[in-house]
């Protein structure tokens, strides 16, 4: 009786705190330029954004922001996390999602990364070798 009692707190333990499958620790930063509330490309960098934080809720080893770089300090904070972890110089695009030491430029592909770390806690691109 005691063992199924340890057993159950146990399990309890993972489901509150968010006891999915994980991958690897992740860390994203999603930055973007938009400065039109009312379009279509500010309200879907709004819901990837949310996306980013959703799974950083939902998994233990993701840690997600998002930053719009027209806003004050935000796009230092890209060029911070550029230097900070050796990526080539990526001041100039926009949209960008940097996830440990690579990136993904475009809405397109940021969507579909940002779909699969919502929905599984990692990504494929970080288990593919470096070409």
């Amino acid at each position: 009786m005691l063992a199924v009692v340890i057993l159950c707190v146990l399990l309890a333990g993972d489901v509150f705190a968010g006891g999915r499958p994980e991958g690897p620790d992740i860390d994203a930063a999603f930055f973007f330029m938009e400065i039109c509330p009312g379009c279509e490309n500010y309200q879907l960098a709004d819901r990837l954004t949310g996306m980013l934080i959703g799974a950083s809720r939902k998994y233990r080893n993701v840690t997600a922001k998002g930053y719009n770089v027209a806003t004050p300090g935000h796009g230092s904070a890209l060029v911070e996390l550029v230097e900070e972890r050796g990526l080539p110089d990526l001041a100039y695009l926009s949209p960008v999602l940097i996830v440990n030491t690579s990136y993904i430029i475009g809405y397109e592909e940021i969507e579909v990364a940002v779909q699969e770390l919502y929905e599984t806690g990692d990504l494929a691109l970080l288990h593919t070798p470096a070409e």
